[in-house]
Parts: structure tokens; sequence; C-alpha cells
């Protein structure tokens, strides 16, 4: 029987910090108890949204962020309700581009994706990363140049 080697807190950290650098929003939601808390760069996005609390008050909260044209997708996609049944059926992650507000009010691409995952006590859990677009676009220009 072969032993996983258990990361260090150094190495956990180095990892958080490299994903964190490309996803300025990093969600983690307890589905099962309505609960997340939320990593966020200062500059991403609108910053009405508390970084800790009840899930589905954070979805409503954020609708008003969402453009019109994509709130009824955000909320097909991402309502903890929705995610369950999804989940319960077998899917494990969620990805969606919708277009949200800005810190200057103006409308930005925004990729969501959510991760299904599960705690020691077996609650319905999730990741979610988010990213702008923009930045994508910038980074893939950069990258066909070089």
């Amino acid at each position: 029987m072969s032993s996983e080697p258990i990361p260090s807190p150094q190495n956990v950290n180095q990892l958080f910090e490299a994903i964190f650098d490309v996803f300025p929003m990093i969600l983690s939601a307890n589905l099962s108890q309505n609960t997340y808390f939320m990593y966020k760069h200062d500059n991403f996005l609108v910053e009405d949204i508390p970084e800790t609390g009840n899930y589905d008050e954070m979805i409503q909260n954020s609708l008003v962020n969402i453009h019109p044209d994509y709130q009824s997708d955000f909320l097909r996609l991402f309502s903890r309700e929705r995610l369950l049944e999804a989940y319960a059926r077998g899917i494990t992650d969620v990805y969606a581009e919708l277009y949200q507000k800005g810190r200057d009010s103006d409308y930005q691409w925004v990729s969501t994706h959510v991760i299904r995952t599960t705690n020691q006590n077996g609650d319905i859990c999730q990741i979610c990363i988010n990213r702008i677009m923009n930045d994508v676009n910038q980074i893939n220009m950069v990258e066909r140049h070089m």
C-alpha cells in the first residue's frame, strides 16, 4: 500500500496564491449548510458582497451586478437549489461567461466556474473561481506575440 505525500502548509499556501493570481475571486461554499466564504482581490468587480454569509442571500445580492439579459441564466446556473439538483444528477462542475458590472459601473465579461466537492462531514460543497475575461484576452494576446 503506497502512501500519498502530505503537502506542507507552505506548499498549500503557494498553490492557493498561484490560483488566486489568475482567479481574483475564489469562493468556497457549503451548499448543505447554505454558507460561503469569499477571497477577493480588492480591485475585482464591485464591493457590495460580504466576504462571508448565507449563500442564497449572496446569490440574490449578486443579481443586481449581472446584466439584465443574463440574470435568468445566472439564477438557473448558480442558485443553490439548481446546483444541488445538478450535483445530484452527477454533474461535477458548471461554467458560464456572464456580463457583470465592474467597479466603474461598466459591464465586463466574467468567467465563473464552480466545482463540486464534499467535506469530511459529507456536506455538498463547491469551489467557485472567477476572472474578468478582458484580462484573459490580454494574456492570450501577449502569449501570441511571444
